[in-house]
């Protein structure tokens, strides 16, 4: 049996939502069919997802994020306070040094993940580079990429004094005005979908509010949270407004989801936690 790549996503999501908390089987298999998944193809997902340390299994058949997935669900939970993770730029940036580290996939993916989750992008060979503004610094921002998978041995460093031609080429790195771009159509789309909430059934409602509520916040935890004037904050912060008002009305459509079967305390228990953080899994 072929493994749909969706599985995999949504079966992540729903764990990261539920946080710590042990997910039984069966509010899996409920979840997944309010999503389009079949319970086998959940099942063949989940030993993969086993072997693979994203997921671990508790007693009765109940499961949450394993450790390989739990730095990264932490960087997913903090959505929230996106605008909270940046200060005021000083006009310096971090650098990282990659020339030299493992080659083997699993590690240099990770690695790569973790510069992208961060906003770096590639200067030239072996150099990472994106603008100091993250908050707490250099040390912070050296634990968030570690904890995400970085190698311990990679340098992580301050630059400054370029001279003006470098730098203005550095900004080019970014895509900024198809960010903006990306800003400004989601913010749309959001706000069209919750206009339409109150035609839809809860469940019609439920997968919209899972599939759009997703896509949104993947934008928002691959922002490269670029200072001005890089690159427009306000419009960031619009964004992120409206998925905030787009999550609070996503939580009420799955309130009522989950009210006939509020019942079955092994349906509804993942459901509790989820709503009370995320109704978009991300």
């Amino acid at each position: 049996m072929s493994e749909n790549p969706s599985t995999r996503k949504v079966i992540l999501q729903l764990l990261t939502a539920a946080g710590p908390t042990y997910v039984p089987v069966q509010g899996l298999v409920y979840g997944m069919s309010l999503l389009g998944v079949n319970e086998n193809c959940l099942r063949v997902t989940l030993a993969r997802l086993k072997q693979e340390r994203l997921v671990e299994l508790g007693r009765r058949g109940e499961y949450r994020l394993g450790p390989a997935a739990r730095a990264l669900s932490e960087e997913i939970a903090a959505w929230r306070q996106i605008e909270e993770k940046v200060e005021t730029w000083d006009g310096t940036w971090i650098g990282v040094h990659t020339a030299g580290l493992s080659s083997q996939r699993k590690t240099a993916r990770q690695r790569q993940r973790a510069l992208k989750l961060l906003g770096f992008r590639q200067w030239c060979a072996g150099l990472e580079l994106r603008p100091n503004n993250l908050r707490g610094g250099i040390e912070r921002t050296r634990d968030r990429l570690r904890n995400l998978g970085l190698e311990a041995q990679a340098p992580i460093f301050r630059l400054s004094d370029w001279n003006p031609a470098p730098e203005k080429a550095i900004t080019k790195l970014w895509s900024i005005e198809k960010l903006h771009r990306q800003y400004t159509q989601m913010i749309e789309r959001l706000e069209s979908s919750v206009s339409q909430f109150p035609h839809l059934t809860p469940e019609e409602a439920g997968r919209e509010s899972f599939w759009l509520g997703s896509e949104a916040m993947r934008l928002l935890l691959l922002d490269p949270l670029l200072p001005p004037p890089l690159c427009r904050e306000d419009l960031r912060r619009r964004l992120r407004d409206t998925m905030l008002h787009y999550d609070r009305q996503s939580r009420l459509v799955w309130e009522q989801i989950i009210q006939p079967i509020s019942h079955i305390p092994t349906l509804t228990a993942p459901y509790r936690p989820m709503i009370s953080q995320t109704s978009a899994f991300v």
